[in-house]
């Protein structure tokens, strides 16, 4: 585990800290982003995938306060009420989310999450077949679901939802590979293809989810040869389809990347079934439970329910249990709305999640002070310029450079402090309603 930053020894009331944050080295990350954001060297080339904060177990932050440094996790449960606030504490009893950033050089893997009863089922099942944490054909590391959104801080590319069946179809006819030929079959048909209907949030409003089912099923049960027959197709017919079908040139570029990393994977296809989004820095898509998607290439930060609950469907070298995969998968057209930030120093992004909201928060005006209005057990992250907090009681102020992070308790009043200085921060909180905990 690495851990990053010194300590820091002040901090008003013991309610603001410095956090420590591990680092993970997943194989798809990138070498640069992260160490470049944490003024780091990274001098063996090693990939930084992910940096999390928060108390997840897998990767627990540490806090830095005016006498010690304490896990964050062992932190909050000295004080709940204090760190996380009352309705927080009574209805989570801890915090109920976990912030990253992600920083994808190569694919991710093809994936969904459970919602939160599939988890608990899931979750006992596994203990209950006393398989451990560790274990690589484990599905589920904790009971609870991950609803998550992802915010780009570059340009992001991502997959997320299926496609409808006419979309899925035409796609599948544009790539004309005989091996799919009775994919598309399963679809085809006057009946399946007219009667789909949609609404303006993308989801579809007809019985189509046999059809995703059925078709999901027979793209994981080809056999080797099939899939050989597939990655051999795309080698061979990239530069003929970009030429006959070049509107689709993200999508054939796609194909041809997935199959440089994992030629024998049918899922080298999702593109042309699931939906393909490019994020502008700022903007961000929110994920429910059980929608297929992956995190394609960008930098970004991704704030989700304390959970680690993954379920894989393709592009990756771990285990894969399509069966369950298709238990917890919504199995109809969905396609996220793209949330844009408009031009103010505040945004929040909507999210439909009880645990998390994010916020995007930023000044170019170092004198000025503003009022930190974000509520509830708050982590912020400064992504660019340095802010500086001041404190009204005259302590000294505490500066939070790029690439810093730190925890402020639920009910240490705002008004006990000011923000200035030019920073863009993006900050992980929640915030329960008075009728709810």
């Amino acid at each position: 585990m690495k851990l990053l930053f010194p300590v820091f020894r002040g901090n008003n009331m013991n309610a603001i800290y410095l956090l420590k944050n591990e680092i993970k080295h997943y194989d798809w990350g990138s070498t640069a982003w992260i160490p470049e954001l944490l003024d780091q060297s990274n001098e063996k080339g090693e990939p930084y995938a992910e940096l999390w904060m928060g108390v997840h177990p897998s990767g627990m932050s540490l806090a830095d306060g005016r006498d010690s440094t304490i896990a964050l996790k062992t932190l909050i449960e000295s004080n709940k009420q204090f760190f996380l606030g009352r309705q927080v504490k009574n209805k989570f009893n801890g915090l109920p989310y976990l912030f990253k950033l992600l920083a994808a050089e190569k694919p991710l893997s093809i994936q969904a999450h459970p919602n939160l009863e599939q988890a608990k089922r899931g979750f006992e099942r596994e203990n209950e077949r006393a398989m451990t944490l560790d274990n690589p054909s484990r599905n589920y590391k904790d009971a609870n679901h991950k609803p998550e959104i992802i915010c780009a801080l570059s340009p992001f590319r991502a997959m997320c939802g299926f496609r409808t069946i006419p979309d899925i179809i035409s796609l599948l006819k544009k790539f004309n590979c005989p091996v799919v030929l009775p994919l598309i079959k399963i679809f085809d048909t006057d009946k399946n293809t007219n009667a789909q209907s949609e609404s303006s949030a993308g989801r579809s409003i007809g019985d189509s989810e046999n059809l995703y089912k059925r078709f999901l099923t027979k793209l994981f049960s080809l056999s080797l040869d099939d899939r050989n027959k597939i990655s051999d197709y795309i080698k061979n017919h990239s530069i003929a389809l970009k030429e006959q079908a070049p509107e689709f040139n993200r999508e054939w570029d796609m194909l041809v990347l997935f199959n440089r990393y994992y030629d024998s994977d049918p899922a080298v296809l999702s593109p042309l079934y699931l939906n393909v989004l490019d994020l502008k820095p700022g903007e961000s898509v929110f994920l429910p439970a059980g929608v297929l998607h992956a995190y394609i290439s960008g930098f970004g930060v991704e704030l989700m329910a304390n959970s680690d609950n993954v379920l894989r469907g393709g592009l990756t070298h771990k285990y894969i249990d399509s069966t369950e995969l298709l238990s917890i998968l919504n199995l109809e057209p969905f396609l996220p709305r793209i949330f844009k930030p408009n031009n103010d120093s505040y945004f929040e992004y909507p999210t439909e999640a009880s645990e998390f909201s994010l916020v995007c928060m930023k000044s170019d005006e170092r004198s000025i002070e503003k009022k930190c209005d974000i509520a509830g057990p708050t982590i912020i992250i400064v992504v660019e310029g340095e802010l500086v907090i001041r404190f009204k009681n005259g302590e000294d102020p505490l500066k939070v450079k790029k690439g810093r992070s730190i925890f402020i308790a639920a009910e240490l009043n705002r008004d006990d402090f000011s923000l200035t200085g030019s920073y863009t921060f993006y900050a992980a909180h929640c915030v329960c309603p008075q009728n709810e905990g």
